[in-house]
């Protein structure tokens, strides 16, 4: 596909942590509301560890075809489930088959799409937490920023936060 796009999602605090132990750092019902809205029925990329972090009843995430780049053979088979062993493998097949991608998680598969990222859908919280596992920051010459809701602290979230959507700035 001559237009395909990739989209990055992550949700990260004020000093970028974004997991700790392969957890989510935070409970934010808004934030898993707009992540569903986003990606559903969509592609989502994610590494393996990302996916084994998804409650089990959750995986494959529904209404979605998900793909896990694992250097290690197939760990669960799936109908909505697809295995590359490699970042490069997964994208350069999408490309013949979808207009967009989501991309998930973690880190490391962060750092490695940045790069190539056109739109970053960033929950950021405000909060800062520990963690080991941080998102990288976004140059502000490289990417207009957006803030599409905001979200105050209430029973349903743990903190307040923003769902800002950054564009890269085509040159």
């Amino acid at each position: 596909m001559d237009n395909f796009q990739i989209n990055l999602v992550v949700a990260y605090s004020q000093n970028h942590a974004i997991g700790k132990d392969n957890q989510l750092l935070w409970h934010l019902a808004d934030d898993m509301a707009f992540f569903k809205l986003q990606t559903s029925g969509k592609t989502v990329v994610m590494g393996k560890n990302t996916y084994l972090s998804l409650p089990k009843k959750f995986r494959p995430l529904p209404n979605r075809k998900n793909v896990v780049i694992s250097r290690q053979e197939p760990i669960e088979e799936h109908e909505n489930l697809s295995w590359y062993k490699s970042l490069e493998e997964a994208i350069s097949a999408l490309k013949k088959t979808e207009d967009e991608i989501y991309i998930i998680g973690g880190g490391t598969i962060y750092e490695q799409t940045l790069p190539m990222t056109d739109v970053v859908y960033a929950t950021e919280v405000k909060v800062d937490i520990k963690g080991d596992t941080y998102f990288p920051s976004l140059n502000p010459n490289e990417w207009t920023r957006e803030v599409l809701h905001s979200f105050p602290k209430n029973d349903k979230n743990e903190y307040d936060f923003e769902v800002v959507k950054y564009e890269k700035i085509k040159l």
